[in-house]
């Protein structure tokens, strides 16, 4: 079976992002409940939580962590792009890199973030056929939107401890 039947039908590069954050959500969600069934122990707080901070954690949340995460994904999937591998090999790539970065600020559990970026790198090679520029749009739109809800939590982490 073909991935792209799990795709949108439709051009809506709105629909496409909210589609593909769910998925994306239920795929992390999934990874966090078997990592909880195992036993490992949850993360501890962000560096910008524990020093203070919770306005900057937003902030790299929602902006910063988009921006520059989405740039890096793009760079792996380019470049293995341009060394001509495979599909799934690009999108293996990238979604490790970015996975194991995860895991060295929030060990293990980084890894349960791995199947969105796995989505995030097909959403990015559907979309570069149009362009590259739209690629980066639609991927940082989802990484945004998938970083709604740690931000929701971030905000409530504060009220409770201040």
């Amino acid at each position: 079976m073909k991935l792209r039947v799990f795709l949108p039908r439709s051009e809506s590069k709105i629909v496409f992002v909210l589609v593909m954050v769910c998925y994306a959500l239920a795929a992390t969600v999934s990874m966090g409940t078997l990592a909880t069934a195992f036993g490992l122990p949850r993360p501890e707080p962000g560096v910008f939580l524990r020093q203070g901070s919770p306005t900057a954690h937003v902030v790299v949340l929602l902006l910063l962590a988009p921006v520059t995460e989405t740039l890096l994904l793009i760079g792996v999937l380019e470049l293995t792009r341009w060394l001509r591998a495979a599909s799934w090999l690009q999108v293996t790539c990238a979604t490790a890199l970015l996975a194991v970065g995860h895991s060295a600020a929030a060990n293990p559990w980084g890894f349960a973030v791995a199947p969105a970026f796995a989505i995030q790198s097909l959403a990015y090679l559907e979309w570069r056929r149009v362009s590259w520029k739209v690629g980066y749009a639609v991927v940082a739109s989802i990484h945004a939107l998938l970083n709604v809800l740690p931000a929701i939590s971030t905000v409530g982490y504060a009220a409770r401890n201040t």
